[in-house]
């Protein structure tokens, strides 16, 4: 429904007044005249602009949920066993291969094992529960050993082990030598480890020894050398050089070593005389006066 429409000003005021009885016309003659003033201009009506009806927003649908996805089916244990199986783990066993498989390895190993160990060093080949279960079963037959710890009582820990042949026992006399033996064997332990130790510092000391290519290369150093040698003593032989005695060798060898000595001789009295001279002069004036040339550090 539109808004009602109100009343402007200008309508009221053209609207006439209503006629008053005691109204004295007189009055209104006696008031000047204002024609001649400036004219008042009448106000401008505005136009009335309606209000537009309110638009009621169009709510969304609401989303529709996504159905919920259903669950994949459980896969069966046999399922999983072979996904195992594929991977290259142990696949379990039951029944007679069960029992027949802890009866070959409680014979082979020949010692107790409580059933957590064998399942264990089975690698899950039969399962604990099993193990336990079979184990037992094979002691009340008779077919193997087991003991508790409290006997048949509840929270009893039980090892099994495999039935030993009453034959092969050994005799007393048999375990007296066996015990003699082990005495013997240990009494030469120091000897030989003393042996083992010497062996070991004679192996650290070949280690630092000169290996066999190394040998190889020194060989062949040598062997250069000696072919140089030859080569230089093949080219005097051919051009005709003097060979000299021992005799004459000996000779200058004496004379070098007594011309050396008098060398230092000569030396030692030539720097006493300088030494005197050169309190009042300097050695180069020395050395000029006096003639001598050569190396001033002799």
């Amino acid at each position: 429904m539109p808004p009602k429409r109100k009343k402007s000003l200008v309508d009221r005021s053209t609207e006439s007044p209503a006629p008053d009885d005691n109204f004295d016309v007189a009055s209104v003659a006696s008031i000047p005249s204002t024609a001649s003033a400036t004219p008042v201009k009448p106000k401008a009506k505005k136009p009335k602009v309606e209000r537009a009806e309110k638009i009621d927003k169009v709510k969304a649908p609401p989303k529709a949920k996504a159905p919920a996805k259903e669950k994949a089916p459980p896969k069966d244990k046999e399922d999983k066993k072979e996904v195992k199986d594929a991977k290259g783990k142990v696949k379990t066993v039951t029944g007679d291969e069960a029992q027949d498989v802890l009866l070959s390895y409680l014979s082979r190993e020949n010692r107790p094992f409580s059933a957590g160990d064998i399942s264990g060093n089975l690698h899950g080949k039969v399962t604990k529960t099993l193990t336990d279960k079979l184990l037992k079963e094979l002691a009340n037959a008779g077919l193997i050993n087991g003991k508790g710890t409290n006997g048949d009582g509840k929270g009893s820990q039980w090892v099994y082990w495999p039935l030993q042949d009453p034959n092969s026992s050994l005799s007393p006399e048999e375990l007296a030598n066996m015990d003699t033996e082990i005495e013997d064997l240990r009494a030469k332990m120091p000897e030989l480890k003393m042996e083992v130790k010497k062996v070991g510092i004679k192996l650290g000391g070949l280690k630092n020894e000169i290996g066999v290519t190394e040998l190889r290369e020194r060989i062949e150093r040598l062997e250069e050398g000696k072919r140089e040698k030859n080569g230089r003593l093949e080219a005097l032989i051919k051009g005709g050089a003097k060979v000299v005695k021992k005799q004459e060798v000996d000779r200058v060898g004496k004379e070098f070593a007594y011309w050396s000595k008098m060398k230092g001789v000569r030396k030692r009295g030539f720097q006493a005389v300088e030494g005197a001279l050169l309190e009042g002069m300097s050695r180069e004036d020395i050395w000029e006066k006096a003639g001598i040339e050569g190396d001033e550090d002799l």
